[in-house]
């Protein structure tokens, strides 16, 4: 009997473990379209200025060891940590002096994500539960697609935090196991969004609480023995180590910086002295984002996107807020409401776990969009999606859960939905993926590149490098001017193994660089496009110029043109 019933649970198990699998594949589909093109094609060099130049020299200089922390904000501090840039580097190195691995990294960022919310939903919970996380996926890609393969910071933090999210709702429940990816997900949120940070933490250190009293209310442990039972105890001091791992390049700045960037963000966020945004107006930004999902997932917006989604546009949000966002926000909150009440009613512990979780990651939510200075720009707010595409899971697997309850008291009814999910999951999965395919073959270029400045960046580079041959100088990049040509400029040496240096003035720009005091033959240089002139201009030599881009040189920096 017990032979048998150990067989029994193998094969459950295994079960299991083959649908975790076929919805993993499934919920990565999307991303294969812009993945396969990438490496098909590749992002040539010479085509990425501003930001994505700044994000690929982080990358490439993580084997060096000069990429301790995150992306720079304009705020004289660091976003945490460098954890993109250390997945990036192996896919930087394979792909030469291209600039595919960034955006090679950034798919596999959120395939990743994508494939640990539904492979375990299914794994560590039931298959209503994990059939919901999947179709929530589906519509995630149907709504905001299109940033799928773009490595800047505030859009590559979203699939992750909902992977976060999910795996800590399990990890609550009683799941030790998911406590390893809350762990990465939730360091790598950490590291390159710090304002998601808030949310990451307290969802953690609840999650922890709960899955530590609910262990001793379940009668795993013995009210005089230990804590936890000998496995999840061991598991938990592994994900504990591995949490310090992740966080070494972070700490080492702090070590060895005269002023570390944690003192820095302690001081911006907890000494700060602009006030921050009333509780009103973050409340609005946190209404705005959550009807994002909705709105785009029934109009496809997706396609009516041009290069650049409106989600990543660094346009201010509107002033007020629409009806139709008013009311897609209460339909929100009470669904979750009702989804909560049934679920409880149902003890279905997991979508009570996933409404939490995604009720109290908003409520953490709505506390960090005060912290924004200026206008709150789309692009800041689009994390705040994360929140709301979990608690949509809850409300899904609510009724999902119900009506697989149901259909088991009608066999025919019962065994007629399998085949019709499998259906249904191929279909979704395929017309996603036509969307992605649709959206990119009308924008086939890399977010954030400009094929069309290639031409003249590589000129102006082939003449920098003459002229440094020639002279036997050393480089030191200024930003003023067009900062963007400057970060361009740098990852092309950075590419060609020059000792390129950074004004000490310019250093806070980059998570990694080289400051330019006591060279002995520096050549400062700067930069000028029509769209971002440079006001020295005038009193500095003019090193080269082709089309838009101007490069001008002097011995020594230049502040202010003498009258």
């Amino acid at each position: 009997m017990g032979r048998g019933l150990d067989a029994k649970t193998r094969q459950v198990r295994r079960t299991r473990r083959i649908e975790a699998v076929a919805l993993a594949l499934l919920a990565v589909l999307p991303i294969v379209p812009y993945l396969t093109t990438l490496i098909r094609t590749g992002v040539p060099r010479f085509e990425l200025f501003g930001d994505w130049a700044g994000l690929e020299q982080a990358t490439r200089q993580v084997s060096s060891g000069e990429t301790l922390v995150g992306a720079p904000s304009r705020f004289d501090w660091s976003h945490p940590g460098p954890f993109f840039f250390y997945v990036a580097a192996p896919l930087s190195s394979l792909f030469g002096t291209a600039s595919t691995g960034i955006y090679v990294a950034a798919c596999l960022v959120n395939a990743a994500s994508a494939a640990t919310v539904v492979a375990c939903t299914r794994l560590f919970a039931r298959r209503p539960h994990a059939i919901a996380a999947f179709l929530v996926v589906l519509a995630w890609f149907v709504a905001f697609g299109n940033v799928a393969a773009n490595p800047w910071s505030p859009l590559l933090v979203v699939l992750p935090l909902v992977a976060f999210l999910v795996t800590a709702a399990l990890f609550a429940r009683g799941k030790s196991a998911a406590v390893y990816p809350t762990v990465v997900f939730g360091s790598f949120v950490t590291q390159t969004w710090v304002t998601a940070a808030g949310a990451v933490v307290v969802c953690g250190l609840v999650a922890t609480a709960v899955f530590i009293v609910g262990a001793r209310r379940r009668g795993v442990v013995a009210p005089n023995k230990h804590w936890l039972a000998r496995d999840d105890g061991w598991r938990l001091a592994i994900a504990a180590s591995l949490l310090l791992v992740m966080f070494v390049p972070p700490l080492v700045d702090q070590i060895t910086s005269p002023v570390g960037n944690i003192t820095k963000l302690w001081r911006f966020f907890v000494r700060r002295e602009t006030p921050l945004n009333p509780i009103g107006v973050a409340t609005q930004h946190w209404t705005e984002a959550t009807a994002w999902l909705p709105s785009r997932l029934v109009g496809r917006a997706m396609l009516t996107d041009g290069l650049v989604p409106l989600i990543a546009r660094p346009e201010p949000l509107p002033s007020g807020v629409t009806i139709t966002t008013k009311t897609i926000a209460m339909a929100h909150v009470g669904a979750i409401t009702i989804a909560g009440l049934v679920a409880l009613r149902r003890r279905d512990v997991v979508s009570m776990s996933l409404l939490a979780f995604g009720a109290l990651a908003s409520a953490m939510t709505v506390a960090s969009l005060q912290t924004i200075i200026g206008p709150a720009r789309h692009y800041l707010v689009f994390w705040a999606t994360a929140s709301s595409t979990v608690a949509w899971m809850g409300v899904l697997s609510t009724l999902l859960s119900s009506v697989a309850a149901a259909a088991k008291n009608v066999p025919r009814l019962s065994a007629a939905l399998v085949p019709l999910l499998i259906v249904l999951g191929l279909a979704g999965a395929v017309t996603t993926t036509s969307l992605q395919r649709q959206w990119f073959a009308t924008h086939p270029i890399a977010p954030g590149s400009r094929p069309a400045m290639r031409e003249d960046l590589h000129a102006i580079h082939v003449a920098l490098k003459d002229r440094l041959v020639r002279d036997g100088s050393t480089p030191l990049i200024h930003l003023e001017g067009s900062s963007d040509v400057a970060s361009a400029i740098i990852l092309e040496l950075e590419k060609d193994h020059a000792d390129v240096r950074i004004s000490e003035d310019d250093r806070w720009a980059f998570a990694g660089g080289r400051g330019g005091r006591a060279l002995a033959n520096p050549l400062h240089l700067w930069f000028a496009t029509s769209a971002m002139p440079l006001p020295i201009a005038e009193c500095l030599s003019l090193v080269s110029k082709s089309g838009d881009i101007a490069m001008y040189g002097a011995p020594a920096a230049v502040t202010t043109c003498p009258k």
